[in-house]
C-alpha cells in the first residue's frame, strides 16, 4: 500500500498538467485545486521542486485524515512551472472554473494571476508560500498564510514589551559588520522608548567587559542581538557564561529570531532563550512526532530539513481550509476564523489589513527554551 501510494504521488507530480485525485464520494465533495511549480518539464531536480512535492505529500496526508472524518475531496493537481505560461490553459478548464478552493502559486506573478482568476470566478484562493505583494492585497478572495515582515515586527515588539515590561534590555551589536536584524532592533528600540523600558547597547568587541558595565542585578536582563546567525550566538555565549559564573545574582536570558530553531547551540537552553516565529513544530510534542512518523510511513523518507517544513505546511493548510469549505461552502470570508484548529506547525488567525482586500494569517509564536530542556510555545496572536 505504501509503495502504491508512493507511485500515485510520483505520477501526479510528473505527468501532464491537469491530473485529478478523487477521494471517496460523499453527499458533499469539496473540489480543490493545487497549483504548484513542480517544474517537471525542466527535469524537476531543484530544491523548489522537492519542497513543492513535500507540500503536496503533506496535503495528501491531510486528505487521508479528512476522509476519516467523513469529508470527501475531489483534488486537481497542476504543475504550473516557474512562470505564468501554463496558467491560462489551466484557467480555461471547466473543472478549474468550478473549483471550491484553489491553493498555490509561488512567485508574485503567479499569485497575482491566480488571484485575478479566483476573484473573477468567486473562488477562495489560499497563498501558502509567499508574502503578499501590494496587488494581491486588493483581492478579497485571497488568504495569505505567511504573515509579511512589516506586520511581524510591530506585533513582536508589542508582545515583547508585555512579556519583558519589568526587564532591562541589552542590544548586542556588531558595529564592524551591520547585523541582518538591525531593522527589527530599531523597531524594538522605538517600542521600548514608548513603554519606558530601560535598555542599553554593547558592541561584540570585549563583550565580557561590556556586559559587566550594562547588566543589572535588580531586574531580569534580556540580551537581543542585531543578527540572527549562529556565529553571533556563539560570540555572546562564552562571555555571558563567564559573567554568569562571576555574578550568579544576574538574571540573564536571550531573545531572538525564527532561525534559532534550526541551531543546536546549548546556549539557547542555558540562557533561557525566547524567539518569535510564524511557524514552529515542537520536536518534543506527540503531535509533531506522530506527523513525522506518519509521513515516513507513507513516503519512506523524512521531511526535508527546511524552515518551515513544507510537508507540515501542506498538512496544516489542507486541514484548515478544506474543513472551512466543507462547513461553509465558498463563502468562507465571514467565517474564516470559525474553525478551531491547532496545527502541527502553524495556527490560523486571519485579519483583513486593507478594507475590501485580502486576509492575512497573523499567527505568531513565542518559543521559549527552558534550562531544564522544556520547550514552551505561546501563541501571541491578538
Amino acid at each position: 500500500m505504501k509503495l502504491q501510494r508512493f507511485f500515485i504521488t510520483f505520477l501526479l507530480v510528473v505527468c501532464a498538467i491537469g491530473m485529478v485525485f478523487a477521494n471517496t464520494p460523499s453527499p458533499y465533495t469539496v473540489r480543490a485545486a493545487l497549483l504548484l511549480p513542480f517544474n517537471a518539464a525542466n527535469g524537476g531536480q531543484s530544491s523548489t521542486t522537492s519542497r513543492m512535492i513535500e507540500y503536496y505529500e503533506g496535503f495528501l496526508l491531510a486528505l487521508k485524515d479528512l476522509k476519516s472524518a467523513g469529508i470527501s475531496v475531489d483534488l486537481q493537481v497542476y504543475d504550473i512551472g516557474s512562470g505564468t505560461n501554463f496558467l491560462q490553459a489551466i484557467f480555461e478548464k471547466k473543472a478549474m472554473q468550478k473549483a471550491d478552493l484553489v491553493i498555490g502559486g509561488l512567485s508574485e506573478s503567479q499569485t497575482k494571476a491566480i488571484a485575478t482568476f479566483c476573484n473573477t470566478n468567486d473562488i477562495p484562493y489560499v497563498i501558502p508560500f509567499t508574502s503578499p505583494n501590494e496587488a494581491v492585497l486588493n483581492y478579497p478572495k485571497a488568504y495569505q498564510v505567511n504573515m509579511p515582515q512589516e506586520l511581524i515586527y510591530p506585533r513582536t515588539t508589542e508582545a515583547f514589551c508585555k512579556k519583558y515590561a519589568d526587564a532591562h534590555v541589552i542590544f548586542c551589536r556588531n558595529k564592524a559588520s551591520k547585523g541582518n536584524k538591525t531593522d527589527f532592533c530599531k523597531q524594538l528600540e522605538t517600542g521600548l522608548k514608548a513603554k519606558k523600558i530601560s535598555y542599553k547597547s554593547v558592541d561584540v568587541d570585549n563583550l565580557f567587559e561590556a556586559f559587566q558595565e550594562v547588566l543589572v542585578s535588580d531586574k531580569p536582563n534580556v540580551i537581543v542581538p542585531d543578527d540572527d546567525s549562529e556565529e553571533m550566538l556563539a560570540l555572546m555565549a562564552s562571555p555571558l557564561g563567564t559573567v554568569q559564573g562571576v555574578y550568579p545574582e544576574y538574571q540573564i536570558s536571550l531573545f531572538g529570531y525564527p532561525s534559532w530553531q534550526s541551531y543546536a547551540s546549548n546556549a539557547l537552553w542555558r540562557f533561557n532563550a525566547t524567539f518569535f516565529s510564524v511557524y514552529y513544530a515542537n520536536p518534543a510534542s506527540q503531535k509533531t512526532k506522530a506527523f513525522e512518523t506518519n509521513f515516513h510511513n507513507w513516503f519512506s523518507r523524512n521531511l526535508i530539513a527546511t524552515f518551515p517544513k513544507y510537508g507540515m505546511l501542506g498538512y496544516d493548510t489542507g486541514m484548515y481550509f478544506v474543513q472551512l469549505v466543507d462547513k461553509f461552502g465558498i463563502a468562507i470570508g465571514s467565517n474564516i476564523n470559525e474553525i478551531k484548529y491547532s496545527g502541527v506547525q502553524t495556527n490560523f488567525k486571519f485579519e483583513t489589513v486593507k478594507k475590501g482586500g485580502a486576509s492575512i494569517n497573523t499567527n505568531l509564536f513565542f518559543v521559549e527554551y527552558k534550562p531544564d530542556k522544556r520547550i514552551v510555545v505561546t501563541p501571541i496572536t491578538k
